[in-house]
């Protein structure tokens, strides 16, 4: 086995370990909070308005969904990036299909990082929907997370993008030779 091979498969195990992590971790948060305590502490949102003790069960569901929401985007993002691996491992690293996973990636981190300020909002609104009415709460925040959210997928259309140029040039100069 070649050593960029046995770097892909430790790569494609590091990702799909990630996926598990990701929705697991949102199952234990939700659902089996005492065990969740090695994979998230808390949630702000949550936390401001008595903990997930204080939610019903209707509420725990909502919660569950709309936070999984960008968990699904993100895990997607994963699933694209497998597939780039398994293209990665046939050797031919600058074709149409390299080109359109790195496009692929980029849009979806670029829609997680988008969901990750909306599914803050959305929560707020669960959390507070049994409140009456002029006690409900609709919160909208950026943080400096959601701005570093953008970086992985910049950096994925750029790729991309730059897998195109070469593989445009390799073209030309097979058309040459």
């Amino acid at each position: 086995m070649t050593t960029i091979n046995r770097r892909i498969r430790i790569l494609k195990s590091i990702i799909y370990l990630s996926i598990a992590v990701i929705f697991s971790g949102q199952v234990l948060f939700w659902f089996l909070p005492d065990y969740a305590d090695f994979i998230s502490t808390s949630h702000p949102i949550i936390d401001a308005h008595g903990g997930l003790e204080a939610l019903t069960p209707m509420q725990t569901i909502l919660g569950f969904l709309v936070m999984l929401i960008p968990k699904i985007v993100l895990m997607w993002a994963f699933v694209l990036l497998l597939r780039l691996c398994n293209s990665f491992a046939s050797g031919d690293w600058f074709n149409s299909q390299t080109e359109a996973f790195c496009e692929q990636i980029g849009r979806w981190m670029i829609a997680y990082a988008a969901l990750a300020v909306v599914h803050r909002s959305l929560l707020s609104i669960v959390v507070t929907m049994n409140n009456p009415p002029g006690e409900r709460e609709l919160t909208i925040s950026i943080s400096t997370n959601d701005l570093m959210a953008l970086l992985p997928a910049l950096l994925a259309l750029i790729i991309g993008h730059m897998v195109g140029i070469a593989k445009r040039q390799r073209e030309e100069l097979n058309e040459i030779i």
